[in-house]
């Protein structure tokens, strides 16, 4: 109820009709996108605070074993791919049932020919399109992809020096054949895979 009546006194004093409608189409396009929270233990310092997730991939890329480390051995290989006609309602559920930010478009014959991400999604509903609109006219191209055989030290780099955070992994000569994805949270279960929760201390922080 407090959250109604807050969100009611802030629309009603917002100056104009077009500035109301705008914030009402704000707050669903935040409800159907809501961001991922992962609670992560800081071992090490007893601050708490946000880590965003450039910063943590940079950091990551300092450990030794995790540097040198192919991306396969890391790696989801468990994808969540639409088609090129997918409706933008049916990739929007398809992103919000599996909570997957990055979605490869693929054709019949398994060919990657575009990526949809939920940024792109985000953007579409924004725009007001249609809901009917095909995927094919919201995915970016060209797709950032990785070979397998790379290790995380180069993951890291094309990540940084293309501005993305997930990153699609393709056998090597078969660059539109997706077989994998990467993301910090997959370099985050590799650094944590020998810890019990017995063994982490209660020191939350955000990613």
């Amino acid at each position: 109820v407090a959250w109604f009546l807050w969100h009611g006194l802030y629309w009603a004093k917002m100056p104009t009709v077009t500035r109301k409608i705008q914030i009402a189409l704000d707050w669903a396009v935040n409800y159907l996108f809501r961001p991922d929270i992962v609670e992560i233990t800081t071992l090490t310092t007893q601050r708490r605070g946000r880590v965003r997730e450039e910063d943590f991939l940079r950091a990551a890329a300092e450990v030794p074993e995790l540097r040198e480390l192919p991306v396969r051995d890391l790696m989801s290989r468990t994808l969540v791919t639409l088609e090129p006609e997918v409706s933008l309602s049916e990739a929007i559920r398809r992103c919000r049932g599996e909570r997957t930010q990055v979605l490869p478009v693929v054709d019949g014959e398994g060919r990657m020919v575009g990526i949809c991400t939920r940024s792109d999604l985000y953007r579409a509903v924004r725009q007001l399109r249609p809901l009917a609109t095909p995927v094919r006219e919201l995915m970016s191209r060209p797709v950032v992809t990785l070979r397998e055989d790379a290790t995380f030290a180069e993951a890291v780099q094309t990540a940084q020096d293309n501005d993305v955070r997930r990153l699609v992994i393709v056998p090597d000569g078969e660059p539109d054949r997706p077989v994998g994805m990467l993301s910090p949270f997959d370099a985050l279960a590799w650094l944590t895979r020998d810890q019990t929760p017995e063994e982490i201390p209660e020191r939350p922080g955000v990613l």
